[in-house]
């Protein structure tokens, strides 16, 4: 029986499509740098450069980790941009909020981290910004899920916006 076998630039579109990345931001993730990054990258989504080296091992390392059926992705991308790790009523011992788009991060509180790890996290020196002062939960850092060299501050603050009602 013949395998369904996916043509390498289709699955190249498919994951970065599923990532909720743009051309620009996922030729970053996979390694382009430069000026011209975003337009290297487009040639291997139009098919006039080759999938050599590492990339195609990549996208075989990566297809297990999105979903690259279009149908499903498109669903997904109908789903929140920040999910809330705290439902109501839920027992957690953690408060946080996961930003689902790239760049994937999880918002969390340092207020309800063990000290060593709050350690950890202010060393890293993470976006951040503060919770309100009536809930103690200290500052609210931006732990990256994704490789991402920009500025997470913003989508963080939208993530407390939403999250406190601020």
């Amino acid at each position: 029986m013949k395998e369904n076998v996916i043509d390498p630039v289709d699955k190249l579109i498919a994951i970065r499509k599923a990532t909720g990345a743009s051309v620009e931001q996922f030729a970053h993730l996979v390694g382009f740098s430069g000026p011209n990054a975003a337009d290297n990258y487009r040639q291997l989504e139009r098919g006039k450069r080759p999938l050599v080296g590492p990339l195609v091992p990549l996208l075989d390392c990566l297809e297990p980790g999105v979903d690259i059926d279009t149908l499903r992705a498109s669903v997904a991308h109908q789903m929140p941009a920040f999910v809330d790790l705290a439902p109501l009523g839920a027992e957690v011992d953690y408060e946080g909020v996961l930003h689902t788009r790239y760049p994937r991060f999880i918002g969390a509180f340092t207020g309800l981290m063990p000290d060593a790890l709050r350690a950890r996290v202010e060393r890293a020196g993470y976006a951040s910004v503060p919770a309100p002062a009536d809930t103690e939960l200290g500052q609210m850092v931006a732990i990256p899920l994704d490789p991402y060299d920009g500025d997470l501050t913003p989508l963080l603050r939208e993530a407390a916006r939403l999250k406190f009602g601020a």
